[in-house]
């Protein structure tokens, strides 16, 4: 028996100067990275995944280099066959991390 699916897609963007990214979803590491971004060349990360029909928890983390972390989680629905894409941007002023659902 095969498993209703629907893709998920998640693109991060950030033009803090540093900083540690941390997915997760539904508790499983997409992507544990640092990266350096200025405001002319932003960091930018991006996954495109299948993910089963249903209820899914992504948790995104950003870890300043003073040690300072901003976290955001939200639930995210995936309908079979359909695309969900999130774009997740971290500010500058104030520091704080913003989601916006794109599709």
């Amino acid at each position: 028996v095969k498993t209703p699916h629907g893709r998920l897609s998640l693109i991060f963007e950030s033009r803090i100067d540093e900083g540690k990214l941390s997915i997760l979803v539904d508790g499983n590491s997409m992507v544990g990275e640092s990266y350096t971004a200025s405001s002319s060349a932003p960091f930018r990360w991006t996954k495109d995944m299948k993910a089963a029909v249903g209820q899914h928890y992504v948790k995104v983390t950003v870890t300043t280099p003073n040690g300072k972390s901003y976290e955001q989680g939200w639930n995210v629905m995936i309908q079979r066959r359909a695309l969900s894409i999130w774009k997740i941007q971290m500010d500058r002023f104030p520091k704080k991390i913003r989601i916006k659902r794109i599709q």
